[in-house]
């Protein structure tokens, strides 16, 4: 994550008002029209199932009864088996804290420095501070998804079948070769890319090892290439062969959510979520956009501090319902 900590390039703590104020005829605040980009980061996270009593919190995973009813010659006393179930837990904890703050003098702004009001100001802008740097910290559980652990199998958020693999509650030994990974080498949006998405759907095994088919329902990219699906899912015709006699064979995708964001580290990746995904993948926040505002000192060592701060943690169960799609380096 980039650092983006500036300090205050003026040195208004303890500066002579008046001085600095001769080598100023206005003040001009630098704007630019992106500004207002759209921040998803939240959108990424379920709901947290957790609370905010503490750090640590083990939670206990088990499957459903496992298996089918067994079938048994017709004999009065014939015994049958006990269903079984598999189970599995972890331990999550800790969280990451942001904040920023700044801080004036109010009695530097008392002479006739009219123009130097923007240095209380400046405190509006600490919420889009602390927004940005959030969304970045939002996106990295997934930018640094191949590195970082979670889950009950304690492994990567994607796995690449070889080193790590997806694992069941209580069976790790379950997949094995290419289904055991949710990295797809997609190389590009394509109908084949599509359909390879698809086809993890289609052949989702649940946590009880039974065929139980998942829709995707989110993908996240840059802008450029969720244009690129958006075109290929609205396209009336197969966009590939420019044949308006052949359906669209990706046509049942449309209606899923597109997400565009510049954060993603891989310019060219997807991330892909099917249904369920936010029973999965969660954000807890002990507090978020908490804003504070003191004043320490006094007489003409009075100073204002208004700060704002969050304290954001990320956990995932498993990792199944959330597939990398890599891009083109």
């Amino acid at each position: 994550m980039a650092e983006r900590v500036y300090a205050n390039q003026l040195r208004t703590q303890n500066h002579d008002a008046a001085t600095v104020y001769r080598g100023f005829s206005r003040i001009a605040k630098i704007e630019y029209a992106s500004a207002g980009e759209s921040m998803v980061g939240e959108e990424l996270y379920g709901e947290d199932d957790l609370g905010t009593d503490g750090l640590h919190h083990e939670v206990f995973f088990h499957t459903g009864l496992q298996g089918q009813a067994a079938l048994r010659p017709d004999n009065v006393r014939q015994r049958f088996p006990a269903a079984t179930y598999r189970t599995a837990s972890i331990l999550i904890k800790g969280y990451d804290r942001i904040g920023i703050a700044h801080e004036y003098y109010p009695e530097d702004l008392e002479d006739n420095l009219p123009g130097f009001e923007f240095i209380a100001q400046m405190a509006s802008d600490l919420p889009i501070l602390q927004r940005d740097t959030e969304e970045d910290l939002h996106f990295r559980l997934y930018n640094e998804g191949e590195t970082t652990n979670v889950g009950f199998a304690n492994t990567p958020l994607f796995v690449d079948g070889t080193n790590d693999v997806l694992q069941l509650v209580g069976n790790p030994t379950y997949f094995s070769g290419t289904a055991a990974s949710n990295i797809i080498e997609g190389g590009g949006v394509s109908h084949a890319m599509l359909h390879q998405l698809i086809q993890y759907g289609d052949n989702f095994i649940d946590e009880e090892g039974r065929s139980r088919p998942v829709e995707i329902d989110m993908i996240v990219g840059r802008g450029q290439n969720i244009d690129l699906v958006e075109m290929y899912l609205n396209h009336q015709s197969n966009i590939e062969n420019f044949d308006p006699t052949r359906p669209n064979p990706s046509a049942r995708l449309r209606g899923i959510r597109l997400l565009r964001t510049q954060r993603m580290a891989q310019p060219n990746d997807l991330i892909v979520f099917y249904r369920g995904w936010q029973d999965h993948i969660k954000m807890r926040a002990k507090y978020m956009g908490r804003t504070d505002t003191w004043e320490e000192g006094h007489a003409q060592y009075r100073k204002i501090y208004t700060q704002i701060r969050s304290r954001l943690g990320y956990y995932a169960y498993t990792n199944r319902l959330v597939v990398l799609l890599r891009g083109a380096a």
